[in-house]
């Protein structure tokens, strides 16, 4: 809370001068949290769509930064869920981050698209990350999945 101090004062004979203090009471909004998620390196803030591009059979690693404004406690769900593989926790997070495995499916080539959604669990608001997974396939799969 804050207040601001009026004073008026009138030019007349006699001179008069009259205050009022204003008080200012800013309540506060929920927030959705705010993330970041960091690929081989590569730093990807909420506001962009970030992509991958792996061989088939191949994993990676991918970890989520989250800040929650209040502090509060959140949830991290992908939807929808990847069709070309599987997202799993990586149990070796490092800090704060919450790192996942991508697993493409056996032979599966491809684009997998999916929204990483982080929900506040206080204030149920949410925040929506677009993540577009390209799985390239080898020729011979390729070749194999078209005469099948």
């Amino acid at each position: 809370s804050d207040s601001i101090l009026v004073i008026v004062c009138d030019d007349g004979i006699p001179f008069m001068c009259d205050s009022v203090y204003v008080y200012i009471n800013v309540t506060s909004i929920p927030d959705p949290p705010s993330s970041s998620l960091e690929i081989d390196g590569i730093t990807y803030h909420e506001d962009s769509v970030m992509g991958i591009t792996t061989n088939e059979d191949e994993s990676f690693n991918f970890c989520l930064t989250i800040f929650d404004p209040e502090f509060d406690s959140y949830s991290i769900s992908f939807f929808p869920p990847p069709t070309l593989g599987i997202i799993v926790a990586n149990l070796v997070s490092v800090g704060l981050d919450s790192c996942f495995i991508y697993y493409p499916d056996s032979n599966a080539f491809g684009q997998d698209i999916i929204n990483i959604i982080q929900g506040d669990k206080v204030t149920l608001t949410w925040n929506l990350m677009p993540l577009i997974i390209v799985v390239i396939g080898t020729f011979l799969g390729i070749l194999f999945k078209i005469l099948i």
